[in-house]
């Protein structure tokens, strides 16, 4: 069942289309899952490693003078790896809600396994509160009766997930590296993304340079004798000048270099131009349909309102069940019938605790959600600071005011106006003002972009 959650959750946030497309001085890294046909390689994002897809792209469009490099989400990652592994053939690099430190999702894999297992369980024991027993009882039945797992069974009856999208990857290695990411089987595109794997260290994180501080002790010291004056001797007939001595003493120093501690080296360097685009609407159903988005958010609407409901009467039932018990204990015969209402009453009185557990986890699914991504600012996927710039990842910003945080959830990053200007994606249609567009007119103003350079699909 865990591996299904997480499955099911890695599955239902991750889009990407293109795998790369080249456009005269600009390369574009799409998300994870992309096909790689451009390139004559029958494989998909997921299915090689990140220095892998990296190598390939760099061998097909090497040549000609430095590029630009744009990436969204895990073509961010692969785009700074480009400009650190090939950084003669980068000009600058532009991430869009890019895990440029590696997925939160992949970090500590099994305690975002339990968190998720711990909102599964929130909802389905509200659900069951609302039919006392046999709610229960149907829930735990999914797997003897062949519906599947309570997750995937409760996903498909919000309308969250269509049962025939459940099948069109490979769950076993989705879900073996999301709990494995040690491991090198499976997906390594997918693996390459944990903070803790070869690539984020070898070509993205920091590299360190020892520091010593230069220290000196002093070991003696050494006398100095100089003439101060002179004084006259005599001895029968003779005499003579003796010199007078007067010392001073030095001290003697040994000077050594100790270990201080370490300093970042970025992998990328100072003449690569760098610049950060954050996405930052924590909103997972934004990422569906249109039609998906309200048919989800009427289900979460009225589920919680169902069980809000359920919780007050259920509440209501066990403060009159146990009044009523306490009344006929106090009467000659009726401690039996007390007794039993009573308990009755604390039976009740847990199913309303739970029904409104279920509704506040589904009314505050915003929050919980970007708890499990280990965040709760982020952009419906990916942690705000995850997607976010600073020295030690190297380059040189291209504007002044570097990581420009957009409203905007993972999916809209691809197709915003606000963000590629009037005329949508990238790999559709030409830009012709958004930000993007005023990225490349600074990029043309810094001589890096020919001028009168777009960003214009093929």
């Amino acid at each position: 069942m865990k591996r299904i959650i997480t499955v099911l959750i890695i599955m239902f946030f991750i889009i990407g289309a293109g795998f790369g497309q080249t456009v005269d001085n600009l390369l574009f890294f799409t998300g994870i899952g992309s096909g790689m046909n451009a390139y004559g390689v029958n494989k998909t994002t997921n299915e090689l490693s990140i220095k892998e897809q990296v190598d390939i792209v760099y061998n097909h469009t090497k040549g000609g003078s430095p590029k630009v490099i744009v990436g969204h989400s895990q073509g961010g990652v692969r785009a700074l790896g480009f400009a650190s592994i090939y950084p003669t053939a980068t000009a600058a690099v532009i991430t869009i809600g890019a895990p440029v430190r590696g997925h939160a999702m992949l970090a500590n894999p099994r305690e975002k396994v339990r968190k998720i297992d711990a909102g599964i369980r929130t909802i389905t024991r509200g659900v069951a509160a609302v039919l006392p027993g046999f709610g229960s009882l149907a829930l735990a039945g999914f797997d003897v009766l062949g519906l599947g797992s309570p997750t995937r069974s409760l996903l498909t009856i919000l309308g969250l997930v269509a049962p025939e999208k459940l099948d069109d990857v490979n769950v076993s290695n989705i879900a073996e590296i999301a709990l494995n990411p040690g491991s090198r089987t499976g997906n390594p595109g997918l693996h390459d993304l944990s903070p803790t794997s070869s690539f984020m260290k070898d070509y993205i994180y920091p590299g360190t340079s020892p520091v010593y501080r230069t220290v000196r002790t002093q070991i003696g010291t050494r006398k100095i004798a100089k003439i101060s004056s002179y004084k006259t001797v005599k001895f029968l007939f003779f005499s003579w000048k003796k010199p007078v001595y007067t010392y001073t003493y030095t001290p003697i120093y040994k000077t050594y270099q100790v270990f201080s501690g370490t300093t970042p080296v970025p992998k990328i360097p100072k003449d690569v131009f760098v610049h950060f685009i954050t996405g930052s609407q924590n909103d997972p159903i934004t990422l569906l349909e249109n039609e998906d988005q309200k048919i989800a958010r009427d289900t979460l609407d009225k589920s919680q309102g169902v069980l809000s409901l359920v919780s007050k009467a259920e509440a209501a039932a066990a403060v009159t069940m146990s009044f009523t018990g306490v009344a006929l204990c106090a009467t000659i015969g009726g401690i039996p019938e007390g007794l039993l209402l009573m308990a009755s009453g604390v039976y009740f009185a847990n199913l309303s605790a739970d029904a409104n557990k279920g509704a506040q986890y589904l009314k505050n699914y915003k929050e919980n959600f970007g708890d499990i991504l280990g965040n709760r600012e982020n952009d419906s996927f990916i942690p705000l600071d995850a997607q976010s710039w600073d020295a030690s990842l190297g380059g040189s910003p291209i504007v002044s005011s570097l990581s420009r945080d957009f409203l905007l959830n993972h999916a809209e990053q691809t197709d915003s106006e606000g963000l590629w200007g009037r005329g949508g994606s990238l790999d559709k249609k030409l830009i012709t003002g958004g930000w993007l567009g005023y990225v490349s007119e600074t990029l043309s103003q810094m001589r890096i972009l020919p001028s009168g350079s777009s960003f214009q699909g093929k």
